[in-house]
């Protein structure tokens, strides 16, 4: 799929005839790379509540080349700017994530243009985490899951809370002070 900024798209359809076809990729995460070093230093982005799959925006067109006459199949992800998150990370641009409450707007071909371009915003960073992982994603021939094993430090640290609660009995001859007393 091709990743296209949703300025450009936004500047090309306001000057045509726009049926908007909306789709989404769900994605479980998504690996993203610094923009000086593209994936050399690649990251696994995913989201801190667990959902998953999440959905980026995405567009598609089904159109004849007018030379060859051949029906062409093509899709686009829509990006843009990076949320906090990706900015730690030095990525420049980011899918459009829906959240799920967006998801049923996004596929509804009637919705006004203005309203379709309110969709068009980085997911807040606080929703994301990220960490490193093997530069092996680079490469189409290998696959497993341990491509998305850390090999670092996520960017925003994540904490586990066990909470527990412990019940003491006191009253009716069960006081701490008569329990010393009875222990003498």
């Amino acid at each position: 799929p091709i990743m296209e900024p949703k300025e450009s798209l936004i500047s090309h359809f306001l000057g045509h005839r726009f049926e908007r076809r909306g789709v989404w990729l769900l994605r479980m995460h998504s690996s993203k790379g610094q923009k000086k070093e593209r994936l050399s230093k690649p990251y696994c982005v995913y989201m801190k509540d667990g959902q998953r799959p999440f959905a980026f925006a995405g567009l598609w067109d089904r159109w004849t080349d007018k030379e060859t006459g051949e029906i062409i199949d093509s899709f686009a992800i829509i990006t843009t700017t990076p949320n906090s998150l990706l900015q730690k990370i030095g990525h420049h641009r980011s899918p459009v994530i829906l959240e799920q409450s967006e998801e049923r707007l996004w596929l509804d071909e009637g919705i006004p243009l203005n309203d379709v371009t309110a969709l068009l915003n980085p997911l807040p960073g606080e929703y994301m985490n990220a960490y490193p992982i093997s530069t092996d994603i680079k490469n189409p021939r290998v696959h497993g899951l341990e491509l998305l094993q850390p090999t670092g430090e996520r960017v925003e640290k994540e904490y586990d809370y066990e909470l527990y609660s412990e019940i003491q009995l006191e009253g009716m001859g069960a006081a701490p002070a008569r329990k010393r007393k009875n222990d003498e």
